[in-house]
């Protein structure tokens, strides 16, 4: 993706959504959710989704992955946990919930293949920065 494209404004707005999700999280808790782990879990979801959207939003705005990385794991955790809450509901009958559940677990999985994108991104940019200071050092 090539920086400044469409594609990285489609990044950035998402991860902000998904920022404003967990304040609607926080105001209005899923009920799913709070059933399974209680208010206080809930709450905690929220705020790492606030953080990690936050956060990782930050960093795609700015072209700082570093930023993207740290949030992506906050982000991947909430919706796991919100899948598990879902299928957690469809052992109890509620086979409605499978579908919600296989959608929120594929966000995860889709949050965790950009998260090791970015992981490669920084891997591959921290070797580039090595190998200029050796090569730096040698000439001096």
């Amino acid at each position: 993706m090539r920086v400044g494209s469409p594609g990285w404004r489609l990044l950035t707005t998402g991860y902000a959504l998904l920022a404003i999700a967990g304040f609607a999280a926080m105001v209005w808790p899923s009920p799913a959710v709070t059933a399974s782990s209680g208010r206080l879990w809930a709450s905690v979801w929220a705020c790492l989704l606030i953080v990690g959207g936050s956060t990782a939003a930050y960093g795609a705005a700015r072209k700082l992955y570093r930023w993207e990385y740290v949030g992506l794991p906050a982000l991947i955790s909430v919706w796991i946990v919100y899948a598990l809450a879902s299928f957690s509901l469809v052992a109890t009958g509620l086979l409605d919930r499978l579908a919600g559940g296989c959608a929120l677990l594929a966000v995860a999985a889709l949050l965790a293949a950009r998260w090791r994108d970015v992981s490669t991104v920084r891997r591959a940019a921290r070797e580039v920065s090595e190998h200029g200071s050796k090569r730096r050092e040698r000439r001096g």
